[in-house]
């Protein structure tokens, strides 16, 4: 059986998802104690890649600071904003950054294969990023 494999790069790292690998899921609304755990865990883990979601990180400080803690451990990262693309702004040192836009089921479906690499993410950024990115800018 062939596996699929999807590489998703970005300038500076480039990141391997295959329904082969291990894969863990972390629920949503950590509160500050579990958010602790859960960095001890990824920190201590032999993981080859962690997807962060992430939902108005951008006026959430706890979100966020969560978000640059799990980067400050050096591992793959993707980042994955279910609503607005302005979460970038409170981690733009991110490397791989997806946005779906919403977090109906048919995006979070679209999500999942982008990463499984089932579809091309593809698309221009319909409003800017402030001191980031243009309206229309597409990698």
């Amino acid at each position: 059986m062939d596996t699929k494999v999807t590489i998703i790069s970005s300038a500076t790292q480039e990141v391997e998802i295959s329904r082969e690998k291990p894969t863990v899921i972390v629920g949503e609304r950590i509160n500050p104690t579990g958010c602790k755990k859960v960095l001890k865990a990824l920190e201590m883990g032999n993981f080859d890649l962690i997807i962060l979601g992430t939902m108005d990180a951008f006026r959430l400080v706890e979100q966020a600071d969560f978000v640059r803690s799990v980067l400050a451990l050096g591992k793959k990262i993707v980042v994955a904003a279910l609503r607005l693309p302005y979460d970038l702004m409170a981690f733009p040192k991110t490397q791989t950054y997806l946005c779906t836009y919403g977090i109906q089921e048919p995006s979070m479906f679209a999500l999942a294969k982008a990463l499984f690499g089932e579809i091309d993410s593809q698309g221009k950024l319909p409003v800017s990023i402030p001191e980031l990115y243009p309206v229309g800018y597409k990698k």
